[in-house]
């Protein structure tokens, strides 16, 4: 884990204290998102899968709106995710959705290591910077990203 502040500290710390708790380094390896973020959070977290026939778009854009909570893991689905600059076995925060007429539907994503972006056209459309922030069309979000997580309760809206 790692900031776009140099100066912070406490994701590590999080990291670290998570570690400590399921017993180590190593039992943070693979699983499901949504059992971190029960563990962290103690509300209830939705593992839902994604496609491209879905609304789930604009649900995913109703909830990082209304509650600023989203969130994608990267699963390993036939696809070599590392010749588009994703990682395996890797959860991203979902930041923020939007789209424009060369790209359509679109949402932004950050890696919490701070790089390993998406290679894709739209990618740096908010920035060229490599800060772990990027932005995916939604086809290839359902592509590469096969489950979405984000709370079930109504307590954080």
């Amino acid at each position: 884990v790692s900031s776009t502040n140099r100066l912070e500290f406490w994701p590590c710390l999080l990291e670290k204290a998570y570690a400590k708790f399921r017993g180590s380094y190593a039992d943070l390896e693979g699983g499901w998102m949504s059992w971190a973020l029960l563990s962290m959070t103690g509300y209830e977290w939705e593992e839902i899968p994604t496609t491209e026939t879905n609304n789930m778009y604009y649900d995913i854009c109703d909830k990082v709106s209304s509650v600023g909570l989203a969130f994608a893991a990267c699963i390993r689905n036939g696809y070599n995710v590392e010749d588009v600059g994703l990682v395996d076995y890797h959860a991203y925060s979902i930041t923020g959705f939007g789209g424009d007429v060369n790209h359509g539907k679109c949402l932004r994503l950050r890696n919490p290591w701070g790089h390993h972006e998406y290679t894709g056209p739209e990618s740096h459309v908010l920035n060229g910077k490599e800060d772990g922030e990027f932005v995916i069309k939604w086809t290839e979000f359902c592509k590469y990203f096969p489950k979405v997580t984000y709370p079930k309760c109504d307590e954080l809206e």
